[in-house]
């Protein structure tokens, strides 16, 4: 026979207390006394006590759940930010169910469609497709969306990096290290944060008096999404083969960065000697790499972390305008672009 599920109220009459004072240890409530309340807990260890959360969510009226969708479980960049968000939800009284869209919308809304189901209190999304708005098939409804990133349409809140000064800043250093043909390798779509990053790009460009050289912004054509750095290998390969000349990149992440270094030294050129690198994101591989990257950094766990204050904070207000919070950048240099 099937053993009963044990409830809290087995456990008060197994130790002769009221059910109030079994609840009360579990809520850890300031009038219960340390030794009853552990008293409590143990033995409810020991008869295999699983809190009802079902019984727990029509009472409370919310889960205390967030559902996180990223797009790449293999992208060192998602792992730091999903650390800064599971560890700010957990301090707060807050469990999270992961999903991974592998950068593929179906499974995306897919994804949506099972943290609905499951009552999620809000949703943080790195979304796949460059727009959502209040149209989308699966709209957030009673969910409160926080957008990992800054996104066209609809009325969510947003956290990203000033995507246009680390442009700018990464061009700029290529520039002062003597760069005159600098290639931007973007990411494989357009969406605002590659768009302003071009912006970043040009303006360097601009302000040093260099031509825009248009035919040096090159995109990743073909998606790699379980290896990126491919994306970077094949982009560079490729343009070497055309006898398209460039003496610095600017790519658009690390690890299109990464295979972007792989590719200039399987076609025998030196790095930053023939050509200078620099990434995006800073990512912990970079000053291990050879030669190390340089990078625009800034920190994703602390993203992470503002995201999640943010969508608690919504879950709280949830009147209030939908906020844009903008990181600030730093350059590291480093070997792969310092020509001192």
């Amino acid at each position: 026979m099937e053993k009963n599920e044990v409830t809290m109220k087995d456990i008060a009459k197994h130790l002769n207390v009221s059910i109030t004072t079994v609840s009360k240890a579990f809520k850890n409530h300031p009038d219960l006394n340390k030794k009853t309340r552990d008293l409590i807990l143990k033995t409810a260890s020991d008869m295999g006590y699983v809190k009802n959360y079902s019984a727990s969510i029509l009472r409370k009226k919310r889960t205390d759940i967030i559902g996180v969708l990223m797009a790449s479980a293999t992208n060192p960049f998602y792992n730091a930010l999903f650390n800064g968000i599971e560890s700010t939800a957990m301090e707060n009284g807050y469990h999270i169910i992961y999903a991974n869209s592998k950068r593929d919308k179906r499974i995306q809304e897919d994804s949506i469609r099972m943290f609905l189901e499951r009552r999620v209190d809000g949703i943080i999304i790195a979304p796949v497709d460059p727009e959502r708005d209040e149209g989308d098939r699966f709209s957030f409804r009673d969910a409160k969306g926080v957008l990992a990133f800054h996104r066209d349409g609809g009325q969510y809140d947003m956290v990203y990096t000033d995507e246009i000064k680390g442009g700018f800043k990464a061009t700029r250093h290529l520039i002062e290290n003597g760069c005159r043909r600098i290639m931007m390798l973007n990411n494989y779509i357009l969406h605002p944060g590659s768009q302003d990053r071009i912006r970043g790009y040009r303006k360097a460009l601009d302000t040093a008096g260099l031509d825009k050289q248009e035919e040096l912004i090159v995109h990743c054509s073909k998606l790699d999404p379980d290896h990126r750095l491919n994306e970077g290998y094949s982009v560079v390969k490729e343009t070497l083969e055309k006898e398209i000349s460039f003496d610095g990149i600017f790519c658009f992440n690390d690890i299109i960065a990464y295979g972007a270094v792989k590719a200039l030294k399987e076609m025998g050129l030196t790095i930053p000697g023939d050509v200078a690198v620099v990434g995006y994101d800073d990512l912990d591989y970079s000053p291990i790499i050879s030669p190390p990257l340089s990078s625009v950094s800034y920190s994703q766990f602390e993203m992470g972390s503002r995201i999640t204050k943010l969508l608690l904070k919504r879950l709280q207000e949830s009147s209030m305008k939908p906020a844009r919070i903008v990181l600030e950048t730093k350059l590291e240099i480093r070997e792969s672009s310092c020509r001192c």
